[in-house]
């Protein structure tokens, strides 16, 4: 009964989401596998007991590697199964983040403002069709975490956010910023700051131990490339 009363108020969005929800999967069933399998590519040293960032270079921060690497190894490195799991889930990710986008977008601008929103994104091209085979609709979550807890003035909950997105792709650790300006009370930007350099500090330090050299190769190669044709763009 709780949830009903919440969710009445954007029962027009959530009718809209779901038929997103519905086409989206339809689409990733019958849209042909392109670039998943490089992934497969870049997990195959560890298939043979070499560790990433510290054995052979890696071109995303430590989460936004690893993200798919379960379904490798669990998969056995079997294409079909890689790419079903793999495309569920950044399915999920990037409903997540329109939904995500509705809401933050409905409590600054409204309703109507926040389903036009929502809508440039479903109807993407370029976002739908790169989502089969990229982690950045999982930077993308994250990175909209980051904003609506900062909205939200919970300092802490937005620093965590702010810390895997920047882990995903180096990009939403830029949030960090217009974050702090937000957060009006000293403890709140310390606290965001401390904990997004946690998070940071969490996932780099055994491979900035391990070999300094090949883990600085990880950020220099991702900072460096340019943008193309996602949702960064």
């Amino acid at each position: 009964q709780n949830i009903r009363s919440h969710a009445e108020p954007h029962r027009r969005f959530l009718r809209i989401w779901l038929i997103f929800i519905a086409v989206l999967s339809f689409l990733y069933v019958i849209i042909p596998v392109s670039y998943e399998l490089n992934w497969l590519g870049y997990y195959e040293p560890v298939k043979n007991g070499y560790v990433p960032f510290i054995d052979f270079h890696v071109g995303y921060p430590p989460l936004g590697f690893f993200i798919y690497l379960p379904y490798a190894v669990l998969s056995n490195f079997n294409p079909t199964v890689f790419v079903a799991l793999m495309r569920i889930t950044n399915i999920f990710f990037l409903s997540m983040s329109v939904l995500l986008i509705y809401l933050i977008v409905n409590r600054v601008r409204g309703q109507n403002e926040g389903i036009l929103s929502a809508l440039v994104v479903m109807f993407s091209v370029s976002t739908i069709s790169i989502n089969t085979c990229s982690n950045e609709s999982v930077a993308l979550f994250f990175a909209l975490l980051a904003i609506y807890y900062t909205l939200s003035r919970k300092a802490g909950l937005a620093g965590l956010f702010v810390g895997l997105g920047a882990m995903t792709k180096i990009f939403p650790g830029l949030l960090i910023i217009p974050a702090a300006k937000k957060l009006k009370a000293s403890k709140d930007k310390v606290l965001l700051l401390g904990l997004t350099i946690l998070i940071v500090l969490f996932f780099n330090l055994p491979f900035m131990i391990g070999n300094p050299f090949m883990w600085i190769g990880a950020y220099t190669f991702h900072g460096a490339r340019g943008p193309w044709e996602t949702v960064w763009a």
